[in-house]
């Protein structure tokens, strides 16, 4: 199931384009990793592991936050300034809270959820019903640090499964290697 690290369940945040559109970005935050049990204790209740509203917010505003100010702001600005390539585009935020670098699978509950795979795969069917993003016809896939490598190891998952088929998909990584 789609989870975080301490078992809280997966979100993720939507800004929707201010005009119809069938462009979308996604964006895989970063993080680094967990490796250790007691790494992963510690992460497990902070931003980096739970959806706590102690960590996070209802809404959500680019830049405005500490996990944000790392990178990607750019391209999830709704800003024709701060973002002149993709601005009119409905931008999806993607907040890491597994320590799994995006690639978990794990889907019965433990002390630690590493899920990043499966909380990918849940946003896109959820997006796929509620949003229309199977009407997409072009989808920038991005990430930052752990979410770059995140790009790397589901970029052409993404393309091939979840995707629509007629979409140009792009796969953009923001370090991560």
């Amino acid at each position: 199931g789609a989870r975080c690290l301490d078992g809280s369940s997966y979100f993720y945040y939507l800004r929707v384009a201010s005009e119809p559109t069938t462009r979308w970005v996604f964006v895989l935050m970063g993080g680094g990793l967990c490796v250790t049990d007691a790494d992963c204790a510690q992460r497990k209740k902070s931003v980096l592991g739970s959806n706590s509203s102690e960590y996070w917010q209802a809404n959500f505003t680019p830049g405005a936050n500490i996990y944000t100010s790392l990178g990607a702001t750019d391209l999830l600005s709704g800003s024709a300034e701060a973002n002149p390539h993709f601005h009119s585009a409905n931008a999806v935020f993607l907040p890491y809270t597994t320590g799994d670098v995006w690639t978990g699978t794990q889907t019965e509950e433990s002390e630690f959820n590493y899920a990043g795979h499966n909380n990918l795969r849940a946003t896109i069917a959820h997006l796929n019903a509620t949003r229309g993003l199977g009407a997409a016809t072009h989808v920038l896939w991005s990430g930052y640090s752990s979410g770059g490598f995140g790009v790397f190891m589901t970029a052409d998952v993404a393309r091939e499964r979840w995707l629509p088929a007629r979409a140009l998909v792009k796969a953009a990584p923001v370090s991560g290697m």
